[in-house]
C-alpha cells in the first residue's frame, strides 16, 4: 500500500491532499529522516489522514524505511509537489537545503 502511495505522490495524484505538504507534517518527514541517519527510531507522526499508516509503522514493518535514503527520496517526492502545485518557496527551499545536507 505504502508504495502505491509513494508512486501516486510522485506523479502527483496526491495534490489534492493539500494538508500533506504542510510545514508540520514535512518537519516531521524532515525529523524522521534526520534520526534515521543518526541510527535511531523516529518519533511518531501521521503523514496522511487518508491513511492508515504512521511514521513508526513504517519504520517497524517497511523494509527499506531504516535506509535514510527511503525519507530523502520521500522528502524529493513532496518537494517535487511542493514546487510545482503549492508553490511554497520557502518550504521548497528549506527541503531541498535539508537533502543536500546542508542542515
Amino acid at each position: 500500500m505504502f508504495a502505491n502511495w509513494v508512486s501516486e505522490l510522485k506523479s502527483g495524484n496526491l495534490d489534492h491532499r493539500s494538508w500533506i505538504f504542510e510545514n508540520i507534517v514535512v518537519i516531521k518527514i524532515i525529523n524522521a529522516y534526520k534520526t534515521v541517519k543518526k541510527g535511531k527510531t523516529p518519533e511518531n507522526g501521521i503523514l496522511d489522514i487518508g491513511e492508515p499508516w504512521t511514521i513508526r509503522d513504517l519504520y517497524f514493518l517497511h523494509p527499506m524505511v531504516k535506509d535514510p535514503t527511503f525519507w530523502r527520496d520521500l522528502l524529493t517526492g513532496i518537494n517535487l509537489r511542493i514546487k510545482h502545485i503549492h508553490k511554497n518557496k520557502k518550504l521548497y527551499k528549506h527541503i531541498s537545503a535539508v537533502i543536500d545536507g546542508a542542515y
